[in-house]
């Protein structure tokens, strides 16, 4: 088995122009049939089981990443990071009123 050679979309099963939720049914069908736990006399099922991984990560960051233009910001909220966005003020707590008072 070639790990991480195959196209993504072949190793899911759908097509280029399937929707995301297409794409997840996809992942989800091919997870359960190549978890090692559902299949524990293949000793390859560790493997097909990664490489279904590996091509839904691949087809989740190419959409997040064709989702927003060249250039947009990435803005810390956080733990998180929010694409393109300032985080809204909440002057809602003490210690968020104190430094807008502070700092503006």
């Amino acid at each position: 088995m070639t790990h991480g050679h195959r196209d993504p979309y072949d190793v899911l099963g759908v097509t280029s122009g399937a929707s995301a939720a297409d794409v997840a049914r996809a992942y989800r069908r091919a997870a359960r049939a190549t978890h090692p736990d559902s299949c524990p006399e293949a000793p390859d099922a560790g493997l097909r089981f990664r490489e279904v991984n590996d091509a839904y990560e691949k087809l989740r960051r190419r959409r997040a990443v064709d989702q927003y233009p060249a250039g947009t910001p990435a803005v810390s909220r956080g733990p998180h990071i929010v694409l393109g966005k300032r985080p809204a003020q909440d002057s809602s707590t003490p210690l968020v009123r104190l430094a807008l008072f502070l700092f503006g």
